[in-house]
């Protein structure tokens, strides 16, 4: 169900967007249509990337869109994504190929969109020389790139236009980070003649679920209100 012609015109991209507060609605609504399409549909994106998320004008108020959805069938096999910087860490792993496309990989790849916009742009302009920009260019690297980053950070520090999302950016990491861990830990015990795994891959050992990330989301987001801008360095602009 992609969004249509008409309603596509209207749309603006998210880096336009210059407060800690719209932005957090538009992510959160942008989850929440996700999460709905999921649980109600059973459909996934597979493609989740900057481009792919924008806003409107609803009500006098900012509305995050969800689009290029191609009604993907949660129990279809995983299918190559199209933008690496954004792609799940398992999707780019030499070894492990999970055979269908987990939701996780599409909270992972949202995650990485909420850092690229927070930590990428003041302003509506994106800054020079911005973190994690190195992910754009890496082909074979880009695994071990985000297995370090995932597993030890450090999370980068957002624009001061958004720079009440770090502790949510934050939180979010360390998300994934317990359920990576956990799940190393998992592939480890597997070698132990006497252990039965129970793992379960799709939210990784239980860490990483729609109401995980909800939960996340609703302890910073009522935060964003009360965002402090500071001066930004202007040789980094």
């Amino acid at each position: 169900m992609a969004t249509r012609a008409p309603l596509q015109q209207s749309l603006r991209p998210i880096t336009e967007l210059t407060t800690a507060m719209e932005l957090g609605q538009v992510f959160r609504d942008i989850f929440q249509h996700y999460r709905a399409l999921y649980e109600k549909a059973g459909l996934i994106h597979g493609d989740i990337r900057l481009n792919n998320l924008r806003y409107c004008k609803k009500d006098r108020k900012n509305r995050g869109i969800l689009i290029d959805l191609d009604e993907n069938d949660k129990t279809r096999p995983i299918f190559t994504q199209k933008t690496g910087s954004y792609m799940a860490l398992d999707l780019l792993a030499p070894r492990l190929r999970p055979p269908c496309h987990f939701y996780r990989f599409d909270l992972e790849s949202l995650f990485y969109v909420m850092l690229a916009v927070s930590c990428h742009y003041h302003n509506g302009k994106k800054v020079a020389h911005p973190p994690l920009e190195t992910w754009q260019h890496l082909s074979t690297q880009l695994y071990l790139e985000k297995y370090f980053f995932m597993h030890k950070g450090p999370v980068p520090i957002p624009t001061p236009n958004f720079g009440k999302f770090m502790a949510l950016n934050v939180e979010l990491h360390a998300m994934f980070a317990d359920g990576y861990d956990a799940q190393s830990k998992d592939i480890r015990m597997r070698f132990r003649p006497t252990y039965e795994s129970a793992f379960d891959p799709e939210t990784l050992g239980g860490h990483l679920t729609f109401d995980a990330f909800q939960r996340i989301l609703d302890k910073h987001l009522p935060l964003l209100t009360f965002l402090v801008v500071s001066k930004y360095p202007s040789q980094q602009l």
